[in-house]
């Protein structure tokens, strides 16, 4: 069966800081997430790192102070270290900005309540890998860890897969009945949180969790395998049945009846070139094809 191909966020915050690159920008965005508990309001922030490429509209607009909601997917490369070491930089590409507010404008609207206005959820679909249930003086909570997969055109409008990317889901007490197992297939609903730890080798690692609020789809691997099985079987050819057995036949009769000739097969010309396989673009080069968190036949 193919993978399911589900990796596409919405994310909102104000830009702390900017920093621009050859092709694209990183951008470190305060996102706030507001809730009630006893009647008291509080707020969960997280620092996001989200990369523009320079062929957005809204590339050359963007400062510090400005408040954007974003489009986005959630990707990852190897990043060189410290002493020779690599760890991992997980960011959020942004395919879209759905909202802009300019710095000065955003000032005059927080004394209003617009500070409040707040986007952070991910459509998330996969395989799962391991799953890992702790629990704490105050709580139980499982780590599932999920292959996020992802397609994007390419400059020739040719569909290309992008390597997979593994993030860690978070499920929060018996938010999920029952917990998937490795080769299960998940598609959920969550939201990003973020953490920051330095390494062995002293290098700063920002981790992005996504915490569960609902899974919409959870399918054991016994049912895939199942499924699969069962298309194998439907698409396998058919044995042809042997020919009956005809009777002798008289050798003379046969030499008096003129030959049959059949005429030559007609062959139509096929194309063997086969088709070229472009690699994978950066980033920065990928703004223009990508999969919205929709399925891909």
């Amino acid at each position: 069966m193919r993978n399911l191909k589900v990796n596409s966020g919405r994310l909102s915050g104000q830009i702390l800081d900017i920093q621009h690159f050859e092709g694209f920008a990183s951008i470190d965005l305060l996102n706030r997430v507001y809730y009630t508990q006893n009647n008291e309001l509080k707020c969960i922030e997280s620092s996001l790192t989200l990369y523009v490429p320079n062929t957005n509209p809204r590339f050359s607009m963007l400062k510090a102070g400005d408040f954007v909601i974003a489009r986005t997917y959630f990707d990852a490369f190897d990043a060189q270290g410290n002493n020779n070491s690599q760890f991992k930089v997980h960011y959020h590409y942004v395919y879209e900005f759905e909202t802009y507010i300019d710095a000065n404008t955003y000032a005059n609207l927080a004394n209003d309540g617009a500070s409040m206005i707040t986007a952070n959820n991910y459509l998330l679909g996969g395989n799962v890998g391991n799953v890992e249930t702790k629990q704490t003086a105050n709580n139980v909570f499982s780590n599932i860890s999920i292959a996020l997969n992802r397609s994007f055109k390419d400059e020739n409008g040719n569909w290309q897969d992008a390597p997979t990317v593994w993030t860690r889901l978070v499920v929060n007490g018996n938010m999920m009945k029952t917990l998937p197992q490795k080769g299960d297939l998940l598609l959920v609903d969550s939201e990003v949180r973020t953490s920051q730890y330095q390494d062995q080798h002293g290098n700063q690692v920002v981790t992005n969790d996504f915490r569960l609020n609902r899974v919409i789809h959870h399918i054991p691997k016994a049912e895939l395998d199942a499924i699969k099985s069962a298309r194998t079987q439907q698409s396998a050819p058919t044995q042809q049945q042997a020919p009956a057995m005809q009777p002798p036949v008289n050798q003379q009769a046969m030499h008096q009846q003129a030959p049959v000739q059949t005429p030559p097969a007609m062959h139509q010309p096929v194309n063997q070139a086969p088709m070229q396989q472009q690699g994978n673009a950066q980033p920065a080069a990928q703004a223009n094809g990508f999969n919205q968190g929709q399925f891909r036949q």
